[in-house]
């Protein structure tokens, strides 16, 4: 008995001892790495007719979306994301940390849902790993969120025409052009993006007939389709033609009549 206890112990000791020498091999190094991260690098975004939109974007949920190529180091944790008011040189805080989820070869993504209306907002992002290591600020990023459009129709089921008329509500008072989406709900195929001036500054209501410049896909809307559509305002551009201020539009939907 005494023997077998002995065995026992000897056994449970040599355990534990193969345990911690295989969880130092495997973190070890990453637990006492001096290097931080590399740099996080933004995705870069997307003109605002752009069928695929990548980077930071006003969301229709009312947000602003923040979008990063993902860090490679094996001992990554997270990333740190930093945020001012009013300029690039106010004082920044950190407003969110975002858990590396592991996955090789994605984009990271984060919507910001406080961010306020008409006042520009700053960001910038660090990575950080098991170590405590924290990698040199990104570049910063901007962008403003402005009143977004109130859909008014076509958003109700079987309607007649088969090339409608697009109608808005835009009570604000900063954009000054609109890109209207327009697709089939179902494959979400996209058969129109229409990037246009803003038409009448007299009153709230804006307006547009479905291909009205002949770049949709097909010349009439599918009758026995249903199809969904939003409205993007812009507000300001950079001068390479990308959108700092802008909204998005609430989805709108409608079917054609058979």
């Amino acid at each position: 008995m005494i023997n077998d206890s002995i065995r026992n112990r000897y056994l449970l000791t040599i355990i534990t001892i193969i345990n911690l020498l295989y969880f130092c091999f495997q973190c070890g190094d990453n637990l006492e790495d001096p290097d931080p991260p590399s740099k996080v690098l933004w995705v870069e975004k997307t003109a605002p007719q752009d069928s695929i939109e990548h980077g930071i974007d006003a969301y229709d949920g009312d947000g602003i979306y923040l979008e990063w190529h993902r860090n490679f180091e094996d001992d990554l944790a997270g990333y740190k994301i930093y945020r001012a008011f009013t300029s690039p040189d106010s004082n920044f805080v950190k407003i969110m940390e975002v858990e590396n989820i592991g996955i090789i070869n994605a984009d990271t993504s984060w919507i910001d849902e406080l961010a306020p209306i008409d006042k520009y907002c700053y960001y910038y992002i660090r990575a950080f790993d098991h170590a405590g290591n924290v990698s040199e600020r990104s570049d910063t990023i901007e962008y403003k969120l402005i009143t977004k459009a109130e859909l008014v129709s076509p958003t109700i089921n079987d309607i007649p025409e088969t090339t409608p008329v697009f109608k808005w509500n835009d009570y604000g008072r900063d954009s000054y052009q609109y890109v209207l989406y327009l697709e089939n709900f179902l494959s979400k195929e996209v058969i129109w993006i229409y990037r246009m001036n803003k038409r009448n500054y007299g009153d709230f209501l804006q307006s547009v007939l479905y291909n009205s410049n002949g770049t949709a896909k097909v010349r009439e809307l599918s009758k026995g389709q249903t199809y969904r559509w939003r409205i993007d305002a812009i507000g300001v551009v950079n001068p390479m033609d990308i959108d700092i201020s802008g909204s998005e539009s609430n989805w709108g939907f409608f079917s054609i009549a058979e």
